[in-house]
């Protein structure tokens, strides 16, 4: 029996894809590490990118940047974020932050994390996978 959770425990983090960009991601994983005793575990489940993922199929008014940066037309109330940019005339607002499994699993390391057990859910040849991870401080 292995000594940590099982990666379908309950609670987990899944809004990591929420966090878009870079400096408010390493604040998140900072914080976490913060939290966690030097024993504990990170239980994580966040969507990832792999090749064939599309989200304007679904949505047409969605754009994935090379960077993993989901862009959606920009609402009215969204105009006032210094996050919005204009491309080709319309303006858009980062929704989320879909990188690929390996991408994700860099960014955990290099925050200070080890991945003790994963596992990649495919979802749909269109749509992103779900990455399930346990981790832990190193």
């Amino acid at each position: 029996m292995p000594k940590w959770p099982s990666i379908s425990s309950k609670p987990k983090v899944n809004c990591l894809h929420c966090i878009v960009f870079d400096r408010d991601r390493v604040a998140a994983f900072e914080a976490i590490r913060r939290c966690l005793r030097h024993t504990g575990f990170f239980i994580v489940e966040t969507m990832t990118a792999h090749p064939d993922v599309d989200f304007s199929a679904r949505n047409p008014r969605c754009r994935l940047d090379s960077d993993g940066v989901l862009w959606s037309l920009a609402t009215f109330q969204d105009l006032t974020s210094p996050d919005v940019v204009t491309i080709d005339n319309t303006t858009y607002f980062p929704r989320r932050r879909v990188v690929t499994a390996e991408h994700f699993k860099v960014e955990l390391h290099a925050a200070g994390f080890a991945i003790i057990e994963e596992e990649l859910l495919a979802q749909g040849d269109c749509d992103p996978n779900q990455l399930r991870l346990v981790c832990r401080p190193t």
